[in-house]
């Protein structure tokens, strides 16, 4: 049975069964009256009632489920025969990979059998382990692999399949037989030198705490495992047979060990390199592939190799938390706040946690350089050496994760982040470790690191490529209408040319101008926030300020009202889906408006989802939703199909916004429309659950430069006074009415051809020039956001009419002026609205959705960028001639050419 195709079609559940004379509908009915029986299922119930209740709706809702006392099938055979092993399979695969995977059958279930003492835990974890003298570390240092990993693929009552996987650089794909050789050596010093009680006992330490800290998990999450966690562990053991190390048991974990050998393995060798080389086709989804026994000799080299001192095991992990104690500041905010400062060098913010009350913290930490996002090389270089960094420090990472401690290192628009979370007690250790190396301390291996990082992030962008249609529509939207944005095929056309020496010059420039910002939430005082202060200023002592403009900022392109622009892409070769993904942008999102926003994302999503797949079944991937920055948002529509082109679906979601969900929108009952406000209060009101969800709360005001820590009251305070009329004038100005949207489509084309668009749009060939003549909109101000829309009290909710056009209301205010005063009355009697703005909403208005030009203000603005150029001329000019002067003196510190001076 493990062979069989798993996913089924219409030849394996239509043309085969009936070639057969076989009904699968009454096999299916076969299947359920045989296995629908109550002695094989378990079932949890989670709620805040009593377990009492909980009990009686138990007993009401499933005692009608038939006890048949079935039994569940079983097979003699396994997985693999006898002659099946040992084997080599090589396999071409679709994307740029190069992956050994290491097979071996256990024959008897070792989870079931032995969930208490997890033996194949302990295996795994000194496999996987990357400290120094590992088999991890040591493939790494030589430039061989990038990642290992070891556990168990497949575990039931009659077997188990144990795997170890290996990522491996070019330079390994030529050394495969080497690396093998390592695997099998290191397998052979734990079985003679790692059957030690004492690691045991630390992975049961581990565990213990990681079971008594954990924090909340999502209601849905926690009765599917609970429910799991009932076939495999006895009732008193279902929270924590999971966590459990109750025996140590060497004899157990020496006789796995001498299963994983390599006469019992099923050797997988995933490459591109074996293109043209294989003989056999995979028969449902096409793979090419060849199945061979192994040289005798080469397994009997395997069987008999030596242990060398080129491997060790890993020593006791020292980032063991003992320190479990919760902390009490001297005066408990209510908020975050700014604990530590030093003007144009490090602001740092703290928050005492007095909510989930665990020895835990979050640490955020946000080096601020110009560097890092200067241009698409910078950005670059700026990535792979945060990989490097990453790369260096999984010496530590791997005990320091197992010690419950995680940190994440990454490039961000304004520079480098790092993120701590976990115990509270040896967080600094790490920080000082992750800063040892981001200042260059210490590169060892440069050599090899750099080659197997270059190999690997271009390996991922190669990738980048081939992923699914809708996918590259969406990063096609973020390079579209953001700014500053560098995209795959840059950064492609450039990673050949950077070298070691550019990620060195790097790390000497960008320490010398920089600056901190830092968030401390949990279980931390005022005095640990300083000492890490203390900490990253000694670190960066001799660094010169970063100032506010200094540092890239992204802005959102402001699409032209009344506009539709049409941007086409062919997706990669073999590509069959095309995707269709139109975008509505809305300008000057007010507080309020984001409200507005979201209940039409959770209206829309419906709608879309049952009329673009459900009835028109246009494709499997089909979505709508909100979108939003702080001062514009949007609404998102995106399709992927295999069967219709990407103009034919642009089409159809024209089709359902302006006939469909308009007419479901205008017809909404006032209870329905209650109902979704409602849900969307709910989701508001929601506290977060987590230590980390809080952080991320709090985090995400102090980024966003608007601090508004009690966004949720003043969500909820205004989603009450939200009504459907609001979402009906937003959808008419920014969504129904052609003269006054911003609309964006974006079409990914598969193996269809596209058809014709019905829709009148522009289309966008380079993006480039597209942003370089775009407005764009600038930062939000705090007050303006937290007032109400101009528009908004003068909506009319006693009606289905909607407020007319900006250019309709100017006309219809003059025509006013000359018509009987009456007008109004009658108006308000034939139940229209008409709504005026005051001279400070215009300017608002203006601030946020642009301003309308005369004519003599084109021609003055013409002549001053005429003179802008000119003088942007003369400043070219000299920079290149003082550019060439530098180069004749050899006065040049890491810059080698025009672009870096």
């Amino acid at each position: 049975p493990f062979s069989k195709f798993g996913t089924g079609n219409l030849e394996t559940l239509k043309t085969t069964p009936e070639q057969n004379n076989i009904n699968i509908h009454e096999e299916l009915v076969k299947f359920h009256e045989t296995f629908y029986s109550s002695n094989l299922m378990k079932a949890t119930l989670l709620g805040k009632q009593p377990l009492e209740e909980l009990e009686s709706w138990a007993t009401e809702m499933f005692s009608q489920v038939p006890n048949k006392n079935a039994t569940l099938p079983s097979w003699d055979t396994k997985p693999f025969r006898k002659e099946d092993l040992p084997s080599s399979v090589k396999i071409v695969p679709v994307t740029d990979i190069d992956l050994i995977t290491l097979i071996f059958p256990i024959n008897e279930g070792i989870g079931n059998k032995y969930w208490d003492s997890k033996p194949l835990s302990y295996i795994s974890h000194l496999i996987s382990h990357s400290a120094k003298g590992t088999l991890s570390y040591y493939l790494n240092s030589e430039g061989l692999a990038t990642n290992i990993g070891a556990g168990v693929y497949d575990d039931s009552s009659d077997y188990t399949l144990y795997t170890i996987q290996i990522e491996l650089t070019k330079a390994g794909l030529q050394r495969v037989w080497e690396i093998m050789d390592s695997v099998f050596e290191y397998i052979k010093l734990i079985s003679e030198e790692g059957l030690q009680e004492w690691r045991y006992l630390e992975l049961k330490h581990l565990s213990e705490m990681e079971f008594r800290f954990q924090e909340h998990i999502d209601p849905m999450d926690q009765v599917s495992s609970l429910s799991s966690a009932l076939h495999d562990y006895p009732p008193e053991h279902i929270l924590d047979g999971n966590y459990l190390f109750e025996k140590y048991d060497e004899s157990v974990i020496s006789t796995i060990l001498k299963a994983i050998n390599p006469e019992n393995m099923r050797y997988e060798f995933i490459s591109q390199k074996w293109t043209n080389m294989t003989e056999k086709e995979e028969k449902w989804y096409g793979v090419n592939y060849n199945i061979s026994k192994i040289d005798p000799q080469r397994i009997n080299e395997w069987l008999n190799v030596n242990v060398t001192s080129k491997l060790s095991l890993p020593d006791a992990n020292p980032f063991i938390v003992e320190d479990f104690s919760l902390k009490t500041p001297e005066q408990e905010e209510s908020i975050p706040i700014i604990t530590f400062e030093e003007e144009g060098r490090i602001k740092s913010w703290w928050k005492h946690d007095s909510k989930f009350l665990i020895p835990k913290a979050n640490l955020k930490i946000r080096i601020y350089t110009p560097l890092a996002y200067a241009s698409p090389k910078w950005t670059l270089i700026a990535k792979i050496f945060v990989s490097m960094v990453f790369d260096q420090a999984s010496e530590f990472s791997y005990h320091s994760d197992l010690a419950g401690i995680g940190f994440t290192i990454g490039v961000i628009q304004k520079g480098f982040s790092i993120e701590i979370d976990g115990y509270n007690e040896k967080q600094l250790e790490i920080v000082e470790k992750i800063l040892d190396i981001l200042t260059g301390v210490s590169f060892e291996h440069d050599a090899n690191r750099f080659q197997n990082v270059i190999e690997a992030i271009k390996i991922d962008l190669e990738n980048e490529l081939y992923e699914p249609p809708y996918r590259r529509a969406v990063s096609m939207l973020r390079e579209i209408t953001t700014s500053p944005t560098w995209n795959t095929d840059q950064y492609l056309a450039i990673i050949d040319t950077i070298q070691l020496d550019n990620i060195i010059s790097f790390v000497n420039r960008y320490t010398s101008s920089i600056t901190i910002e830092t968030f401390s939430h949990g279980n931390v005082i005022k005095s640990d926030v300083e000492e890490l202060s203390k900490l990253l200023l000694k670190y960066y002592n001799e660094t010169e300020p970063v100032f506010e403009n200094q540092v890239q900022q992204r802005r959102v392109i402001m699409l032209e009202s009344g506009a539709s622009t049409r941007f086409e892409k062919k997706s990669n070769d073999g590509e069959l889906n095309s995707a269709d993904f139109v975008y509505y942008q809305i300008s000057g999102l007010t507080l309020k408006e984001n409200l507005i926003l979201s209940i039409l994302g959770s209206i829309i999503y419906e709608d879309a989802f049952d009329t673009l797949r459900t009835k028109e079944q246009l494709g499997y991937i089909v979505s709508a939703f909100d979108h939003s920055y702080p001062s514009v948002g949007g609404l998102g529509f995106i399709v992927q199909s295999g069967v219709k082109d990407s103009c034919f679906l642009d089409n159809r979601i024209e089709n359902f916004i302006q006939n469909i969900f308009k007419k479901n929108l205008y017809e909404m009952d006032s209870e329905t429309f209650s109902s979704y406000r409602d849900s969307t209060k709910l989701m508001i009101s929601e506290e977060t659950k987590t230590l980390g969800e809080q952080t991320e709360e709090y985090w995400g005001e102090i980024v966003s430069e608007m601090f508004l820590f009690d966004r949720r009251k003043y969500n909820l305070d205004s989603i009450d006074l939200i009504t459907k009329n609001h979402l009906i004038y937003l959808c008419e100005k920014f969504l129904f009415n052609t003269d006054t949207t911003k609309r964006l489509s974006i079409g990914i084309n598969g193996a269809l051809e596209p058809t014709e668009l019905e829709r009148e749009s522009e289309r966008l060939i380079d993006v480039l020039a597209f942003k370089r003549y775009s407005k764009l909109y600038g930062d939000i101000d705090v007050e303006e956001y937290l007032k109400d829309p101009w528009w908004f009290d003068q909506v009319n909710d006693k009606t289905n009419t909607v407020p007319e056009s900006e250019t309709q209301q100017e006309q219809s205010s003059e025509q006013s002026q000359s018509e009987n005063t009456n007008e109004a009355e009658e108006s308000e009697t034939e139940n229209t609205h008409y709504i005026t703005k005051t001279e400070d909403e215009k300017t608002r208005d203006e601030k946020y959705h642009g301003k309308t030009y005369t004519m003599t203000d084109l021609v003055l603005s013409s002549l001053g960028g005429a003179f802008a150029v000119f003088i942007l001329c003369i400043l070219v000019f000299v920079v290149i001639v003082r550019y060439y002067q530098k180069k004749i003196s050899g006065d040049f510190v890491g810059l080698n050419t025009l672009d870096d001076y």
